[in-house]
């Protein structure tokens, strides 16, 4: 157990790092990178990497009234972990936080590119139940065709390539 929890602690640790850097410099239209961890208790701690086209058609500031209800749209949209994922639904879980960030947000333009970082976190009642995690987000039409998924657990640590074809993540 301890072990485990180590392993997860340098996992997130070492990814962040490695993450930010990267996110720094990857910024791959049509796809996402997300980092799912379950620790024994049933709490999923997760995020979220990808470009704004992923969400929108667009990736600078809004310059017009569609698009400012577009950017308004998505924010309340991802005010809720459910527009991009589901668990299945034996393992109740409920969202106990989502934390966004995106310069478009904040009404600045980008240099360039604009991305989303997103980080959320579930607390599941029954988390021997968790057996799947669905990515609903890939099912509705926009631009996002690809999820580039690593997953930690009490079970392993697994990598997947999720898409609109295939959409389910199933647990180690």
């Amino acid at each position: 157990m301890v072990t485990y929890l180590v392993s997860i602690l340098l996992v997130g640790a070492v990814g962040l790092s490695s993450s930010i850097s990267v996110a720094a410099e990857r910024h791959v239209h049509g796809e996402a990178e997300v980092e799912i961890s379950l620790e024994p208790s049933g709490r999923v701690s997760g995020q979220l990497r990808a470009a704004m086209d992923a969400f929108l058609p667009f990736e600078h500031v809004p310059k017009t009234d569609a698009q400012r209800k577009q950017l308004s749209q998505l924010r309340e949209n991802l005010r809720q972990v459910s527009f991009l994922l589901s668990a299945n639904a034996e393992a109740g879980c409920t969202q106990t936080s989502i934390q966004t960030e995106s310069a478009l947000f904040k009404d600045k333009a980008p240099s360039g590119h604009s991305d989303l970082e997103l980080q959320f976190s579930l607390q599941c009642a029954n988390p021997s139940a968790l057996r799947q995690f669905s990515f609903d987000i890939l099912k509705r039409p926009g631009r996002l065709k690809k999820v580039e998924l690593e997953f930690a657990g009490p079970k392993g640590q697994s990598k997947a390539i999720l898409t609109p074809r295939s959409p389910v993540f199933q647990l180690p």
